[in-house]
């Protein structure tokens, strides 16, 4: 009889592990799910931010640089463009790093994500819009062709179909850019498919 016991003993702790085995795997699956769309929210907050600064430059564009606050909005542009760069770096990670840039900051090394090209295209144009060789106006149109390439990226990064995203389970939208970027690129024709 004590076999017996011992047996439903072990059946019972078998089935008490199995549950809490289940259990566990259940939880760690929701708090994986909650860091995913966590994830999203700031990716759409940031990008948020980032399409406010670059309309404020698509603006900027269009004042007269002998304004008396000109070059203060300017400079405050530059600085919120920067900052931003910086802060997508943490949300995006490079590729290549271990082939290019090893004496750089890791933070730094291989090439950009291509979702930060925008923001280094405007960065470019706007340091450079008084002596620019184009007309402000020509310089607007080419940074408008840029924001509209960011939002397409970052909309297919995190934006209402942000769900396959997390299927995917991607952190590197497009793949690094590997283009220099100045004040006269032009932003490409089409923004890149995810896999």
């Amino acid at each position: 009889m004590t076999s017996s016991l011992e047996w439903i003993g072990l059946a019972i702790a078998f089935t008490q592990a199995s549950i809490a085995l289940v259990i566990g795997l259940l939880a760690w699956r929701q708090n994986s799910t909650k860091m995913e769309i966590q994830w999203v929210f700031k990716v759409q907050e940031w990008g948020m931010e980032c399409i406010n600064v670059l309309s404020e430059a698509d603006h900027l564009c269009l004042m007269d640089h002998r304004e008396s606050d000109y070059q203060i909005r300017k400079h405050k542009v530059l600085f919120r463009l920067s900052a931003l760069i910086d802060r997508g770096r943490l949300l995006f990670n490079n590729v290549e790093k271990e082939e290019y840039g090893r004496s750089k900051h890791p933070a730094y090394r291989g090439f950009r994500p291509k979702i930060l090209d925008p923001l280094v295209a405007y960065y470019t144009s706007m340091e450079e819009l008084e002596v620019h060789q184009d007309s402000p106006i020509v310089v607007r149109a080419r940074l408008i062709k840029w924001r509209r390439y960011f939002v397409s990226v970052l909309q297919d990064e995190a934006g209402p179909e942000w769900l396959d995203v997390m299927k995917r389970q991607t952190r590197n939208p497009g793949g690094g850019a590997g283009i220099n970027i100045d004040a006269y690129t032009e932003a490409p024709e089409e923004a890149p498919q995810s896999s």
